[in-house]
């Protein structure tokens, strides 16, 4: 297992996909996350660190609606609070991702692609994904794509 410490200042890109504190420090900081925040250099930013270092996770054995229940408290710097419970977490099936978020994630995975990507090429994709159901040859896709 690994030590508070190592989940709040993770050293690989891995350990830090799987540390609530180093994730919910990006998502605090800058409300969104991106691949470039699992970067070496991601990895360092110091106002994620310092975010991720006042993360407190707390196990509580009542939230048994669903494997992924959880509540989300923040305190401001007024000492106002906010709570959120999820249930059923964003981009799973019962709570699919909207389009545009969509859309997003797509432009921000294909930027790191080894063979880059023209932006016209890229908004041929996503209008073509768009309308799957009207393309009679989906190999157009894969063939914009290689």
């Amino acid at each position: 297992a690994q030590s508070i410490e190592s989940k709040m200042r993770p050293q690989t890109s891995i350990d830090a996909k799987d540390s609530i504190h180093f994730t919910l420090g990006i998502a605090a900081t800058r409300r969104k996350i991106l691949i470039k925040d699992f970067t070496p250099h991601g990895l360092k930013n110091p106002t994620v660190l310092k975010m991720a270092q006042k993360v407190k996770v707390k196990v509580n054995n009542r939230l048994k609606k669903t494997p992924y229940s959880a509540i989300v408290e923040i305190k401001v710097r007024d000492g106002k609070q906010h709570s959120k419970r999820v249930d059923v977490p964003y981009g799973r099936y019962a709570n699919p991702i909207g389009k545009l978020d969509l859309v997003e994630k797509f432009r921000d995975c294909v930027s790191y692609s080894v063979k880059p990507f023209p932006r016209d090429t890229v908004d041929q994709v996503i209008d073509m994904i768009s309308r799957l159901e009207d393309i009679k040859d989906v190999s157009k896709v894969i063939r914009l794509m290689g």
